[in-house]
């Protein structure tokens, strides 16, 4: 009898090891269903409206004063940079009145005077003219036995020379100038090129 028994449970045990396992899909497939059922089951959170938030009304507000106040104090910034660089015109072009007077002057007296003394007035109001441009912080770039510099200078040609030597400035075809560290006008010269060969030759004698 518990023979019988032992067998039975043996042929079926063998069965349930015998029969095939569901397919990877189907078992996907379940698992899926599975959490979708899950998921299901959780209760979602709950929508918030952030903009009816007391806090949220109050950063708002905040960020619209303060863009508002940035906008003001830009356009203010700019008025006030531009009415700065119109006063300086403005000094500048004072200034000169005095000058633009002497040129006046002179040319009305001019008439029936000699050379001589109508050239010395003029020479006056040069001088005067030059001591107000550097008094505004001009000044001149460019002199005969300065060392050229292409920062400074513009060489319009090279030539020898006996009595300056090479890499100095010869002549000034048109000075130059600068205001502070900035060049408004690069000086045109004339470089020397060093003792010409004849003189190297007569040197060497």
């Amino acid at each position: 009898m518990a023979n019988a028994q032992d067998e039975a449970e043996t042929k079926a045990g063998a069965e349930e090891a015998a029969a095939p396992e569901a397919p990877a899909e189907e078992q996907a497939g379940q698992a899926a269903e599975a959490e979708a059922g899950t998921k299901a089951a959780e209760p979602e959170a709950p929508k918030v409206d952030v903009e009816s938030l007391p806090e949220w009304t109050e950063l708002h507000d905040k960020y619209l004063r303060l863009h508002a106040e940035f906008e003001n104090y830009r356009r203010r910034t700019a008025r006030e940079s531009l009415e700065q660089a119109r006063r300086g015109e403005f000094k500048v072009l004072g200034s000169l009145l005095g000058v633009v007077d002497d040129f006046d002057r002179a040319i009305e007296g001019g008439e029936g005077q000699e050379a001589q003394a109508f050239f010395a007035g003029m020479k006056m109001i040069h001088d005067r003219f030059n001591r107000l441009l550097a008094d505004f912080g001009l000044k001149t770039v460019g002199a005969v036995g300065d060392k050229f510099d292409p920062e400074l200078h513009e060489a319009l040609m090279k030539q020898p020379s006996d009595s300056v030597e090479e890499d100095r400035i010869v002549a000034v075809f048109e000075k130059g100038y600068a205001a502070g560290d900035r060049i408004l006008r690069h000086a045109k010269v004339v470089v020397s090129a060093g003792k010409s060969e004849e003189e190297n030759n007569n040197s060497k004698e």
